[in-house]
């Protein structure tokens, strides 16, 4: 996403589509749920897209999600929720990455064990996202 990199993009909506660009691969729609609260967060951090080249970047992110959409959707009918999906990602990663980590810690690059730490910290920002508008539509 050619905005990313972009001085419009503040850091902690940039650290959300680094990830979902990192996590695509493996998993569409984990991608896809964390463009999407990206999203939602730059909305709240700049609702009236004042600043310089803000409703550009939304624009372009919202135009990925539209097309992603349905593509995510179509090969995730089976899994179930997007919570669901997101605590089972989250919880995979933790187990492959965070934990191996830990246990090697005296000898684990400190860098590693810290961009590790990151890419947690967001999953689960956004795991919890998630969780609060499934409890709101209750």
């Amino acid at each position: 996403m050619a905005f990313m990199e972009s001085e419009v993009v503040p850091s902690s909506v940039a650290s959300i589509l680094r990830l979902a660009n990192e996590v695509e691969a493996s998993n569409p729609r984990v991608a896809y749920v964390c463009r999407f609260y990206a999203f939602e967060k730059a909305c709240k951090i700049d609702p009236s897209s004042s600043r310089p080249g803000v409703r550009q970047f939304k624009t372009a992110l919202l135009r990925r999600l539209e097309h992603d959409q349905d593509e995510t959707l179509r090969a995730d009918m089976q899994k179930g929720s997007d919570a669901c999906e997101m605590e089972s990602f989250y919880q995979h990663y933790n187990k492959t990455y965070i934990q191996p980590l830990l246990e090697a810690a005296d000898k684990a690059d400190r860098a590693q064990l810290k961009k590790a730490y990151q890419t947690d910290a967001i999953f689960l920002e956004v795991l919890k996202s998630l969780k609060v508008w499934k409890w709101l539509m209750r």
